[in-house]
C-alpha cells in the first residue's frame, strides 16, 4: 500500500516564527522541520518572508501573517511531493501492465490461441471471455514448461560448449521441443508479472460488470530456469482495483475541496484529516471502509494525543466523512461509513465555562497587564468575541464611517481578503462599545502581534492563579457577555447574533432584519466600569 501520509505534519508540528533583521528590514523566519528538509534542495534550513518594514513594532504585527504564508508553503510542498510520488507509481504500474499485455498477446499469437471477443485486455471486455482466454493460455504455457529439459542437462550442455570455446547461449540449445522463442514467451507468461496482472484484471472486470470477483490461490514461484542476467521484472500484486484505494483518490478529493470551499483553514483540515486516517488506520479501498474503522481512527488519535477533546475527535471524523460523501454521490459506495458514529464516550468532555462576576471583572482589570493584553481583554469583555477571533483582528477590517458614531470590525470575507472564522454564523460585524478605547487608527496591519494560541497561554495562567477555578478562563468572557445582556432583558436570539451563534451577517436571515444601529443600541445598554478604573498591580493570589 502507499503510505503517502507518512510524513504529513500539521501546523501544530511546525516550528514557531522568529524575527531577524536583514539589511535593516525585518524578516519572519521559520526553520524547515527535519522531516520536510528532503523537499528542499541546496541544504536549506529555514524559510523567510520579508515584513517590508524597518520598524520592529510593525514587523511584530505582521509576523503571524508572514508565518502563516510559510506554513501554507510547507503544506503545499507536502501535497506536491505526495502527488508526484503517486504519479510516479501510477506511471510505473502502467508500464508493468502494458508489458504484461504484450506478453499475453504475443504468446497467444505464437501458440495460435485466440478468443474472438478479447482484443486488447480491458475491463470492458466480457469477464467470461477474459477468463476463458486466460485458461487456454495457462494450459499452453504449462505444456511448454512440462516439455522443458531438466536444468542440469542444460547446464551440462553449456559447460561442454564453453570448454570447447563454442557459443553456449540458450537460444542455441537444441532440445527445446517448442523452440527457444516459445519457451521464452511461456516463461514470461508464467511469471509473477503476468499472473498478477491477470488476477487484478479479472477482479476489476468482475466488479465493474456486477459479478462476484474470483478468488485466486497463492501461486508458486516462477518455475522456468534462466541465467541471472535474464531475470524478469516483477510487477507488484494489487489484489484489488488500485483506483479505489484512498491514496489514489486524493487528487480528486483535493480538487473537489479547492472547488467547493473558500476558507483556507477548512481546506487544510479536509485534506489533512483523510491523510491522517490513511496514516493511522490504513490505505483501504473506499468500499472496504466500515464504521468500525471510524472508531479505530478515533482510538488511534487518542493514542497519539490523549488530550484530544470530544469535539476534536468529532471534527476529524466529520472531515473524513466529507471525503466519503463524494463517493456516495458518485455511486462508488452506497453508504457513508462515518455517518452518525457515536463517539460520546471518547475524548475529553467539553468544558462548561462559568462567567466572571462583576467583582471578578474588576479584579481582572486591576491586574497590571501589558498594553496589548489589556486591549485584548477589553475587546473580549465588550464584544463577546472568541479569543482567536480577536487576536486576528486587522485595521483593514475596521470601519467608523458607515454609520455615524458607530465603530465595528467586519468578519465578512471579501474578494480581496479571506477572514478565518469558526462557523458560518461567526461571519458578522463586531460592534464596538463606546467605552472601548482603541489605539490610534492605522491604515493596515494587525492589532495584535500574538501568534496562534499564544495569547491564551499568557492570560489563562493569571486567571487560574486569581480564581483557582478550571472553568474560569478566557472563554468565560463570552459567558459573562451573554449573562450581562440577559440581565438587561435582551432576547436570546439577539445575544447569539452578537457573539456569532446566530445567523451571520452574510446570511439573508441575519438578526431577523435588525440592522447595525439597533444592535449598537443593545450593545450600549450595558456599562463597563472596569475599563475606566485605575489599573494597579494586583497579585493573583
Amino acid at each position: 500500500m502507499m503510505q503517502t501520509s507518512k510524513f504529513i505534519l500539521s501546523w501544530d508540528d511546525y516550528p514557531p516564527p522568529r524575527l531577524k533583521a536583514r539589511n535593516g528590514v525585518w524578516d519572519v523566519r521559520v526553520s524547515i522541520p527535519s522531516k520536510l528538509k528532503f523537499l528542499y534542495s541546496g541544504g536549506a534550513t529555514e524559510k523567510r518572508k520579508s515584513t517590508q518594514t524597518v520598524d520592529k513594532r510593525i514587523a511584530e504585527k505582521r509576523k503571524i501573517i508572514k508565518c502563516h504564508e510559510i506554513y501554507n508553503e510547507f503544506d503545499k510542498k507536502q501535497l506536491e511531493y505526495f502527488n508526484a510520488k503517486q504519479d510516479k507509481q501510477l506511471s510505473q504500474q502502467h508500464l508493468y501492465d502494458e508489458g504484461a499485455k504484450f506478453d499475453i498477446l504475443k504468446l497467444a499469437k505464437s501458440m495460435s490461441v485466440k478468443h474472438p471477443n478479447v482484443r486488447v485486455l480491458t475491463l470492458n471486455e466480457p469477464f467470461s471471455d477474459l477468463l476463458e482466454l486466460k485458461q487456454k493460455l495457462d494450459t499452453a504455457a504449462v505444456m511448454v514448461r512440462e516439455a522443458d529439459p531438466k536444468k542440469e542437462d542444460i547446464v551440462a550442455w553449456q559447460e561442454v560448449r564453453k570448454a570447447k570455446g563454442q557459443s553456449y547461449s540458450l537460444n542455441e540449445y537444441p532440445d527445446f521441443i517448442f523452440g527457444f522463442e516459445r519457451r521464452l514467451l511461456s516463461a514470461r507468461y508464467l511469471s509473477s508479472t503476468v499472473r498478477f496482472f491477470w488476477e487484478d484484471l479479472l477482479i476489476k472486470a468482475a466488479q465493474q460488470q456486477g459479478l462476484k470477483p474470483p478468488i485466486f490461490n497463492e501461486a508458486k514461484g516462477d518455475e522456468f530456469w534462466f541465467p541471472d542476467d535474464l531475470k524478469l521484472v516483477i510487477r507488484p500484486r494489487r489484489n484489488k482495483p488500485a483506483d479505489k484505494n484512498i491514496s489514489n483518490l486524493l487528487k480528486d478529493w483535493d480538487a473537489r475541496v479547492d472547488r467547493d470551499y473558500n476558507k483556507s483553514a477548512t481546506v487544510r483540515k479536509l485534506k489533512r484529516s483523510i491523510r491522517k486516517f490513511v496514516t493511522l488506520v490504513g490505505d483501504l479501498d473506499v468500499d472496504e471502509v466500515r464504521p468500525t474503522h471510524g472508531f479505530a481512527f478515533a482510538d488511534a488519535l487518542l493514542t497519539q494525543n490523549p488530550k484530544y477533546s470530544r469535539q476534536s475527535l468529532r471534527d476529524y471524523v466529520s472531515f473524513c466523512g466529507s471525503f466519503f460523501n463524494m463517493f456516495v454521490e458518485q455511486g462508488l459506495i452506497d453508504v457513508n461509513p462515518f455517518n452518525r458514529l457515536n463517539l460520546k464516550q471518547r475524548g475529553r468532555e467539553k468544558v462548561n465555562w462559568l462567567p466572571f462576576t462583576k467583582d471578578e471583572l474588576r479584579r481582572i482589570f486591576s491586574y497590571n497587564w501589558n498594553e496589548q493584553l489589556r486591549l485584548l481583554l477589553s475587546i473580549l469583555v465588550t464584544t463577546g468575541m472568541r479569543l482567536e477571533e480577536a487576536v486576528a483582528l486587522t485595521w483593514d477590517r475596521y470601519n467608523d464611517t458607515e454609520h455615524e458614531g458607530i465603530r465595528y470590525f467586519s468578519l465578512i470575507s471579501t474578494g480581496f481578503e479571506e477572514v478565518d472564522v469558526k462557523t458560518e454564523s461567526s461571519v458578522r460585524y463586531v460592534l464596538l462599545h463606546p467605552d472601548l478605547k482603541l489605539p490610534p487608527k492605522q491604515d493596515t496591519g494587525r492589532l495584535f502581534s500574538f501568534a496562534h494560541n499564544v495569547a491564551g497561554s499568557l492570560i489563562n495562567p493569571v486567571l487560574r492563579d486569581m480564581f483557582n477555578n478550571p472553568r474560569k478562563r478566557t472563554h468565560s468572557f463570552r459567558r459573562s457577555f451573554k449573562i450581562m445582556y440577559r440581565d438587561l432583558g435582551v432576547e436570546e436570539r439577539s445575544i447569539d447574533a452578537l457573539v456569532g451563534h446566530g445567523e451571520g451577517d452574510a446570511s439573508r436571515k441575519a438578526y431577523a432584519g435588525v440592522g447595525v444601529p439597533k444592535r449598537f443600541e443593545m450593545l450600549c445598554g450595558l456599562e463597563h466600569p472596569w475599563l475606566t478604573q485605575d489599573a494597579h498591580k494586583v497579585h493573583p493570589k
